[in-house]
């Protein structure tokens, strides 16, 4: 019995350790500083284009003029053909 009893102990340490007191969310940021009131928003679908031909070496005025005139539903790959015909 003695052993039954131990064994009990250690697994009721375990679960302690397992255990939270912490009620909130991981993902709650509502004590992060929010001094701050710029909103961090992710590049548009025209701008990771724009960005993707400039790396490319492209200029942001060719890149630019590429998509407006090819429309931004076009590949890279349309692009970048539209862009060395011109």
């Amino acid at each position: 019995m003695a052993l039954e009893s131990s064994s009990q102990e250690q697994q009721q340490t375990y679960s302690d350790h397992f255990s939270s007191d912490y009620d909130g969310s991981f993902l709650d940021d509502s004590d992060m500083d929010s001094s701050g009131d710029e909103e961090i928003t992710s590049p548009t679908s025209e701008e990771k284009v724009l960005m993707s031909l400039i790396k490319m070496g492209y200029t942001e005025e060719e890149a630019s003029i590429a998509i407006e005139r090819c429309g931004l539903s076009s590949s890279l790959l349309e692009l970048t053909d539209f862009l060395s015909a011109a």
